[in-house]
């Protein structure tokens, strides 16, 4: 994570100079496509499917240090980074 931009001095150190900005997320069309967890998360969909309807993201919260991995349907809005090998 940066280290700067996240609420509650939750940022990093970017040890791996991925500089993940917290972008938050945008809900479904259901909720009218509203953005929420602005400065607070960070969400990237990653390229695995978790099934036909659902894939893989990684989450970063100004409270933990920790990087998650949970799955969501393919509607939700989550950034996307492209990743040079």
């Amino acid at each position: 994570k940066t280290e700067y931009a996240w609420h509650n001095n939750g940022g990093g150190n970017d040890m791996f100079c991925f500089s993940v900005l917290p972008s938050g997320q945008r809900q479904t069309p259901f909720t009218n496509n509203n953005f929420d967890q602005l400065g607070k998360s960070a969400m990237y969909w990653t390229s695995t499917e978790y099934n036909s309807s659902e894939k893989y993201y990684r989450y970063l919260t100004d409270y933990y240090p920790t990087v998650f991995r949970y799955h969501e349907h393919k509607s939700l809005g989550r950034s996307v980074r492209c990743v040079r090998n």
